[in-house]
């Protein structure tokens, strides 16, 4: 009698869940997943990156320029198509700068009075200018390494805050020198 009912149980609870896939499909309502993570753009690069045709990184008076053609990154002075790797490396710099959210920014009023030289921002240590076909979307110069180690100083042109950066932003454009 016991065995009987696990049995009827078992089939009891078999067609309830056939029963729900059933309304589920018939109703086209796609379960939710609490879990998913949405995607966010909270970078300092407003553009859509696929809209960036140039890059120019400075160093001193070092300058390197990539262009894009046909989908292809370019290096600018000897018009040599950029390795798979490198390119990779560079699209992968353009979307930090429109997806990695500065982890900290530092109003004005709280550097008042302090030298830019102190964080490696005057003169930068590096600047990357990104364009677009209509112009220069995008200058950032990046200072020093913070004192954790870490995170990077960045200023933006045009714009009054600094900005502590992910440290991985600033290497992944110096690994493009």
């Amino acid at each position: 009698m016991n065995f009987l009912r696990h049995a009827y149980t078992r089939i009891c609870l078999v067609v309830l869940a056939v029963g729900y896939l059933l309304v589920m499909f018939a109703s086209g309502a796609p379960p939710t997943y609490i879990n998913r993570i949405e995607s966010s753009a909270l970078g300092v690069l407003l553009a859509q990156p696929d809209e960036i045709v140039a890059v120019e990184i400075t160093s001193g008076d070092s300058s390197h320029i990539y262009t894009i053609r046909a989908g292809h990154w370019f290096h600018a002075s000897t018009q040599q198509p950029l390795s798979d790797v490198k390119a990779s490396a560079l699209r992968d710099a353009i979307k930090f700068m429109h997806t990695a959210e500065p982890v900290r920014v530092i109003a004005p009023e709280e550097l008042a009075g302090v030298d830019a030289a102190a964080y490696g921002l005057k003169p930068a240590r590096f600047s990357v200018a990104l364009s677009a076909a209509d112009g220069t979307r995008l200058i950032a110069d990046f200072g020093d390494i913070a004192n954790d180690g870490v995170l990077q100083y960045m200023r933006v042109a045009g714009r009054a805050e600094t900005y502590l950066m992910s440290g991985f932003v600033g290497a992944t454009w110096l690994a493009l020198q």
